[in-house]
């Protein structure tokens, strides 16, 4: 009976950790979480301004503080910006163990965070997800960039 309970925790941890595989890949999946089942239109339909997004001399400025507790990031792990316009995300706080590397995949960023401040630059040059996280996949957020 312990074997196979343990077996199949196994199995189940396995499919869990896909999703983190994923986002280290860049490429997010999101496995359902019962906490956040009601969906509101707002939810479905990305907007072209985020309060969180600043934009100061041409370029959105995302600034982001690292916490050791859920949320992981605030003011949330969720940013919109805009396609073809420089981003340049502030990430405030030491990061330790996994967290201590901050990766943007598909923009192809990668970042030591050891420094109180981290700022880290790209340009999203296509609409879309562009998935961000640790070295595992642990700690992930999205930026979705939008039509300019």
């Amino acid at each position: 009976m312990f074997f196979r309970f343990s077996g199949a925790l196994v199995v189940v941890l396995g499919i869990w950790n896909v999703q983190n595989g994923f986002i280290v890949a860049g490429y997010p999946l999101s496995l359902p979480d019962i906490s956040s089942w009601s969906v509101t239109a707002s939810d479905l339909v990305p907007v072209a301004t985020d309060p969180n997004v600043v934009v100061q001399d041409g370029v959105q400025v995302i600034d982001v503080k690292l916490t050791v507790q859920s949320p992981f990031y605030l003011p949330g792990n969720r940013f919109t910006v805009k396609a073809g316009v420089p981003v340049r995300m502030i990430l405030r706080g030491y990061g330790t163990g996994c967290r201590s590397i901050f990766q943007i995949p598909r923009a192809k960023v990668r970042t030591s965070l050891d420094r109180s401040v981290n700022v880290v630059e790209f340009t999203p040059k296509t609409t879309g997800e562009y998935a961000f996280s640790c070295s595992m996949g642990m700690f992930p957020g999205i930026i979705t960039a939008v039509k300019s």
